[in-house]
């Protein structure tokens, strides 16, 4: 099928007569790059689209015909025309201006492809290659500072990342996530903010970094859409397919996004224990298979030139079926002392509902707004688990009285309502941000296992009630055009009550904390910057590790989580020195009272059982430089380099205390194969080498991706074919205990090929309702 689509794609292309479009854009003297060249043909619509290169060219093949020819800077229109092309057409130099009057404030375009402010690093995608064809996740992967592999998405120094869409939340992790970020075409996209120490603005919680992807306003009369395709190959087969809508006319605007699809997977891991006269060593499979799909859906409508308001609608299915089968060798010294065999069947779903209202008022043409949001958040999530471990000998003979067989039918509802209020007050000489949030989360899980082979029923039931209320404010001044500081401080009280139905127990907490930050910048002058950043952050126990629930994997193996988990607290510093694209960064964190997942070895009766503790206190400092640069005009290169030191200790007596250094590098490139900008090679590699990460040790990895990408038909249709993981390479960490060594190694299944089509169409002249010019001048300066 993929051959047949790629005859098809490109046949179009030779079915007219076309000729070649030619010439530069200055602004002053000076050359423009990545100013968009947009031409619609007359008499059909057809819209044609390229961008200049470094030294202010372009070239553009197109049907003969008359057009409509403009030029857009940082989505504006700097100039207009008509053209009758009958013959290859050079239209010379161009000169524009980006200069435009708000009021009585005169903006003046002059974005860098790398911004820092006081408290955030801008990626601007308007000034790069990227911006101009792929998803939003292969802008992530160029974007500096920031991580992108097939297990997620990470910010260097940062444990966790919350991904923003225009500074709201998206509610969404993991594969949800990715493939909701690849489902987005990047050239929708103006920006992506890297935030690695989060302004008093956003919640406190975790020790993570934000990614607010900020898109591009749709164009007042146009409308767009995308649909695309995705097959990938890896032990197993997957196939993706997308689609997107987006509409703006007479105030109307509409955003749409769809993806769905059958993944599957074969993932492979192992777990050794070394106890002092023995071995366990375990290897297990899962092969699994998710259908699924999402669903986002914005409209808005501008009531006056200052008031917006709209709707949201995400809705988030999936069905998950993953027989899990595993097999530990038990040796004693050398020798085979018998074998336990797993056969773990399950299924799972979720349907998660998001429903969102937000309104916005602009009180003057200077920055000053208020903005309210309300989300409804309704999540539900039924799973089934049956399991059969058995003993065997070392010839392979079951074992009398080693049987163990079980299950669990687990149903879990959660509701949040959240409601927030934020006030921006830009001033000549201060600029003040306060703002109030409220929510309310219930969750019930119902709990039903099954024991033995008569069935035995236990009954668990946990509910847990959060209460969160939060209160903000924040001040940023600047000196001389080169000082800047903000100061911030969040009020949260957090209450909390949760009931097991099993041991019959509540326990409840109620907290009040405060969380500053700080934020000094010193800009010299256009090429240097120095900034340091405060901030103190909290991580709060999930549901998942207060359920006291214990769920058993086999007879010597269960995990359960603690009812009296305290929350883990962690203080945050950042010196950054910025020179021209080259940031360095010096960093240093320390958590207290650490929550993880903590697997309690017992060299006695063999058991590694798994429970939710605070169970470590951890010091880290780093260095890290990122730049992002073209060594020549057709090469953009996106570079990191990482180093930390760390230590951690744990609160368990047979834990040992764990410090060391972990180095991480990483180098994504992409190549311009030719002058249209339409052929282009991404060639990334990533390498962590051994070191350590929190009380583990982790041996060294390596990640190779190779892409190539054409764009055809004036960029509308695009065309890619990428290898992942090509070196195949596995990530494997381990533990020592005074009693004995555990050793972890996971096959992700990310050896993959992966194919993509997708096709993007529209029209940029709608008819419209006439409106009041006035109101029509301030909708185009907003």
């Amino acid at each position: 099928m993929k051959y047949t689509l790629l005859f098809f794609f490109f046949s179009l292309l030779a079915t007219s007569q076309t000729a070649q479009l030619s010439g530069m854009i200055y602004e002053g003297e000076h050359p423009t790059e990545f100013a968009e060249i947009r031409l619609i043909q007359t008499d059909n619509n057809q819209s044609y689209i390229t961008y200049t290169q470094d030294q202010g060219t372009f070239t553009l093949a197109l049907p003969l015909g008359s057009y409509q020819f403009t030029v857009y800077q940082f989505n504006q229109e700097v100039y207009q025309t008509t053209l009758d092309v009958q013959q290859d057409m050079h239209v010379g130099k161009i000169s524009i201006a980006t200069t435009q009057l708000l009021g009585e404030v005169q903006i003046i375009a002059a974005q860098k492809v790398i911004e820092r402010k006081i408290d955030r690093l801008v990626f601007n995608l308007d000034r790069t290659v990227i911006g101009t064809g792929g998803n939003v996740l292969d802008a992530l992967k160029a974007t500096p500072s920031v991580r992108v592999s097939p297990t997620g998405i990470q910010i260097v120094g940062k444990n966790q990342v919350l991904v923003l869409i225009d500074d709201r939340p998206t509610y969404l992790s993991g594969d949800e996530l990715m493939r909701y970020l690849e489902s987005m075409s990047s050239s929708d996209i103006k920006s992506i903010e890297v935030i690695t120490t989060p302004p008093a603005k956003y919640e406190a919680e975790g020790n993570s970094g934000i990614l607010n992807i900020v898109t591009k306003k749709n164009r007042i009369d146009t409308w767009n859409a995308l649909v695309g395709t995705t097959y990938q190959r890896s032990q197993r087969n997957t196939m993706r397919y997308n689609g997107g809508l987006n509409w703006n006319q007479n105030g109307w605007n509409l955003k749409s996004n769809i993806n769905f699809g059958d993944a599957r997977f074969l993932r492979k891991w192992s777990n050794d224990l070394y106890y002092p006269n023995e071995i366990w060593e375990s290897r297990s499979t899962t092969d699994g298979r998710n259908n699924y799909y999402n669903l986002n859906l914005a409209l808005s409508y501008q009531l006056t030139s200052r008031w917006e308001m709209g709707i949201k609608l995400a809705k988030n299915n999936y069905n998950f079926r993953g027989p899990m089968k595993g097999k530990t060798t038990r040796l004693i010294e050398g020798t085979i002392d018998s074998f336990i065999t797993e056969d773990d069947r399950q299924q799972s779903k979720s349907n998660r509902v998001i429903l969102s209202y937000f309104s916005e008022i602009k009180l003057d043409t200077l920055g000053k707004k208020i903005s309210f949001d309300f989300d409804y958040i309704n999540s539900n999530q039924p799973s089934y688990r049956t399991f059969t471990s058995e003993t065997l000998d070392p010839k392979g003979f079951p074992l009398a009285d080693h049987l163990l067989q079980g299950g669990n039918d687990n149903q879990n509802d959660i509701d949040n309502y959240v409601g927030k209020l934020d006030i921006d007050l830009p001033f000549s000489t201060i600029n003040l941000n306060f703002g109030a949030k409220i929510s309310a989360s219930r969750t019930q899980n119902k709990l039903l296992i099954y024991s033995g082979e008569n069935h035995a029923v236990q009954h668990n039931n946990f509910d847990y009630k959060e209460n969160n209320q939060a209160f903000y404010a924040s001040a940023n001044k600047t000196w001389m055009d080169q000082l800047t500081a903000q100061v911030g401080l969040r009020l949260e009280a957090t209450q909390t009550k949760g009931y097991a139905s099993a041991v019959d127990q509540t326990n409840r907490n109620n907290e009040v904390k405060l969380f500053p930050t700080v934020y000094v910048n010193y800009v010299p002058n256009e090429t240097h910057s120095i900034g340091f950043n405060y901030s103190t952050r909290i991580n709060r126990p999930s549901f998942e590790s207060l359920n006291p629930t214990r769920s058993t994997y086999n007879a010597y193996s269960y995990h359960e989580g603690n009812p009296f988990l305290k929350p883990a607290y962690t203080t945050n510093l950042e010196l950054i020195y910025t020179y021209k694209k080259l940031e360095s960064k010096v960093f240093y964190s320390h958590l207290k009272d650490g929550i993880s997942q903590v697997s309690q070895l017992d060299s006695e009766t063999k058991h590694y059982n798994y429970i939710w503790m605070n169970y470590i206190q951890m010091s880290t400092i780093g260095f890290s430089e990122s730049i992002y640069f073209k060594p020549v005009p057709w090469w953009t290169s996106s570079n990191e380099l990482t180093a930390t030191y760390s230590s951690a200790t744990p609160i368990l007596e047979n834990e040992q205390r764990v410090k060391g250094t972990a180095i991480y590098f990483s180098t994504a490139n992409d190549f311009t194969l030719n002058k249209d900008q339409s052929l282009f090679l991404g060639v990334n590699y990533a390498h962590s080498f051994s070191g350590v990460s929190e009380n583990f040790h982790s041996k060294a990895y390596a990640d190779l991706s190779l892409a190539i990408k054409y764009l055809a038909w004036s960029k509308k249709i695009e065309l890619s074919l990428q290898a992942s993981n090509v070196l195949n390479s596995t990530y494997t960490t381990y533990k020592e205990t005074t009693t004995a060594k555990q050793q972890f190694q996971n096959d992700w299944d990310n050896h993959t090929l992966r194919f993509s089509a997708s096709y993007k169409f529209g029209n940029s002249s709608l008819k419209t309702k006439q409106r009041s010019s006035a109101n029509q001048e301030e909708l185009n300066r907003m």
